[in-house]
């Protein structure tokens, strides 16, 4: 999909100055072919000079018609030319610094997604609610979701509760009766536009023209990845004013097709702070995640490891010992006898 895109792209750049090109001819043509039907009324004359007089003859002759006409078809290919080769030339990085500093103008905002699913496997639909607020170089977030999928012929409820106070992360999941949670460092702002960037380092990032969504006017970035002769095309859709998300496609061949589309934005509200306050349920196992807890399990795992590395360097050093040890007894033997 990918090639067939950037093949189409490559023609209609061809195409495009082909066709000015022709037009300009063609106007050409007709001037000339104008200018020689003014010029013949001498019969036998003019005859021989049609030939020197039509081309030295424009430039140096100040009459009007002549001048005016290569003015007029220069500056079109110039000014259809120009606007072409802007649009192509912004880079998916280009357009993720754009993102980035729209959203400086966001301290915090409300929004509403809606979240589908379609798979050979089956479909799931979801809604999702939003907050998010800037405080003391801190990003403080809270999101709702509940999905209902229905796969292979069974239908699941899953609800999903993330709340940050900018320090710690809470990943709250409700599947049936089984309740779980991560806990984890918080994510620092703009880490989608950071998981994207390094998604594009395996990836090939497109820049295509905006579209709205939402009736907002939207620029869009299409991802894609190509692995084992499959493609995985993800394509985001960033408000061109504020930078935030407003849709987001992943399109794979084999697992399906996702679609979130947010909407309802509430810009720069007061939240109060008790939206992104957590307390775990006493009843839930609260999985440590945090990078405290990744270095206590260091702590934990660093005795196996070492011993093998001390083997060798402890059997390397009564190397020595062992060979002038033996020397010593045959010195003693001798005064002894």
């Amino acid at each position: 999909m990918n090639n067939l895109f950037c093949k189409e792209l490559v023609m209609i750049r061809r195409i495009a100055p082909a066709v000015i090109i022709t037009i300009c001819l063609s106007l050409f043509v007709t001037t000339v072919a104008a200018q020689e039907s003014k010029s013949p009324p001498p019969t036998p004359e003019p005859k021989a000079q049609p030939a020197p007089e039509v081309k030295p003859q424009q430039p140096t002759t100040p009459t009007p018609a002549p001048t005016e006409t290569p003015k007029e078809v220069t500056p079109s290919p110039d000014s259809a030319a120009t606007p072409t080769p802007a649009a192509p030339t912004e880079t998916p990085e280009d357009f993720l610094s754009r993102v980035e500093k729209a959203r400086q103008s966001v301290h915090s905002y409300e929004a509403v997604g809606k979240m589908t699913t379609q798979s050979p496997a089956g479909q799931s639909e979801g809604t999702m609610k939003l907050w998010w607020m800037r405080k003391d170089d801190q990003v403080l977030s809270r999101s709702e979701a509940d999905v209902t999928s229905t796969m292979m012929g069974k239908e699941n409820k899953i609800s999903v509760l993330q709340v940050s106070d900018g320090k710690l992360l809470y990943v709250e999941k409700h599947q049936g009766d089984k309740v779980t949670v991560d806990k984890q460092d918080a994510t620092p702002e703009n880490a989608e536009l950071k998981a994207i960037r390094e998604f594009l380092t395996q990836a090939t990032g497109i820049v295509k023209p905006s579209e709205e969504v939402n009736g907002a006017k939207c620029g869009v970035l299409e991802c894609t990845l190509s692995q084992g002769g499959q493609s995985m095309v993800v394509t985001f859709w960033f408000d061109e004013a504020t930078g935030l998300t407003a849709k987001i496609v992943n399109k794979h061949p084999m697992m399906g097709e996702s679609t979130v589309v947010f909407g309802d934005f509430k810009l720069n509200t007061t939240i109060p702070d008790d939206k992104f306050a957590y307390t775990p349920p006493a009843d839930a196992q609260v999985n440590d995640k945090t990078k405290a807890a990744l270095e206590a399990q260091k702590q934990q795992t660093p005795a196996t490891p070492p011993p093998s590395e001390v083997k060798p360097s402890e059997e390397s050093k009564p190397a020595p010992p062992t060979s002038e040890k033996p020397k010593e007894p045959t010195g003693e033997a001798k005064p002894s006898q």
